[in-house]
């Protein structure tokens, strides 16, 4: 799923629905539009035959839920009528939404700027028919933070919630201003202190699990030499290592992908997009250190930065979704979405 804007720099009014069967990719379908504002910054989930999706709709700040069958989701009639999630009242952007392992819906969104400016978090035990009020993980204009954004969540396989943001400045004096970590075990009740992960230009935070209490944060820095990297807790978040660089993967843009596959190791995949010959970047994480990136030159001409991807542990298998040229002349230039 994905969000179609009129035209290029304006936010999405629609969002567009496409399945991979395993040999061919469905006919995209605009299955979601928005009456007014905009629909944009989807977030879409797959739990046992139900898909569900959460997206900013720029409507008195409204974050908006629906949900469909999996194999009904190709036809705007499969998806239910969309609805606001439980509000603080502020205008909220880029919602995340995850599952634990009792099949709970949890999804973190951002109050960027205003009185209410912070991290907030939702949950649902009913499979998306009910939602509980709506908690603030992280006050930012108490910590007197002009914005936040971003956030990132994981379920652990306690029910423990680990959730990642970014600290920046207002849009019109640039860039992001550091990572911040908080989580809780009381299923959202109460948050830890926010922690700082990384402070200076890094944003683009992903959050992953692992068994006995592992807790993995992996992040971009942007500037002169752009990298990735990464720190873990082996205690729930309490505690963290010192971060560390992850090697191989100068020039890799943002976002990437951090995945888990059947065994619960972790890899992490990227796209340099070169001017030209852009590549896919694989890295595994042995429980010890990355390994050296395994690359995947692109047949492609402009690339561009950040990518989506899934794993499916079932299959072993790794699907990867980024943007670069169409190579028709007919397009205007206009990217089109690769697999």
């Amino acid at each position: 799923m994905w969000s179609e804007a009129l035209a290029p720099g304006e936010p999405g009014t629609a969002l567009t629905y496409a399945r991979w069967d395993g040999t061919a990719w469905s006919r995209p379908a605009t299955v979601l539009l928005a009456e007014e504002g905009k629909a944009d910054e989807p977030a879409l989930l797959a739990v046992g035959d139900r898909l569900h999706a959460v997206w900013s709709s720029g409507r008195s700040g409204e974050v908006l839920y629906s949900r469909a069958f999996a194999g009904d989701a190709y036809a705007a009639g499969g998806w239910s009528a969309p609805f606001p999630l439980p509000a603080p009242g502020e205008v909220g952007s880029r919602p995340d939404i995850a599952a634990g392992p009792d099949g709970s819906l949890h999804v973190v969104l951002a109050v960027p700027v205003n009185e209410g400016r912070g991290i907030y978090y939702t949950h649902s035990a009913d499979g998306g028919e009910t939602w509980e009020p709506v908690r603030q993980a992280f006050d930012a204009a108490a910590a007197g933070w002009l914005m936040a954004g971003g956030p990132q969540l994981a379920v652990d396989a306690q029910g423990g919630l680990h959730v990642a943001w970014v600290r920046s400045g207002l849009p019109t004096m640039g860039q992001a201003q550091g990572v911040y970590y908080a989580g809780s075990a009381d299923g959202g009740q109460t948050w830890s202190a926010a922690l700082e992960v990384a402070a200076g230009t890094h944003a683009w935070p992903q959050v992953a699990t692992g068994e006995g209490g592992q807790v993995h944060l992996v992040w971009h820095e942007a500037g002169a030499q752009p990298a990735w990297w990464h720190r873990r807790s082996l205690d729930g978040g309490q505690t963290w290592t010192r971060q560390e660089r992850i090697s191989g993967l100068d020039g890799v843009g943002a976002p990437a992908a951090l995945l888990q596959d059947a065994g619960g190791a972790l890899h992490l995949l990227g796209l340099a997009p070169g001017a030209d010959a852009p590549a896919l970047l694989l890295t595994s994480w042995d429980g010890q250190r990355w390994s050296p990136p395994e690359t995947l030159a692109l047949d492609v001409a402009g690339a561009e930065p950040g990518l989506a991807a899934a794993l499916r542990p079932d299959l072993g298998r790794l699907e990867v979704l980024f943007r670069a040229g169409s190579g028709v002349a007919e397009t205007g230039g206009q990217p089109a979405v690769w697999h």
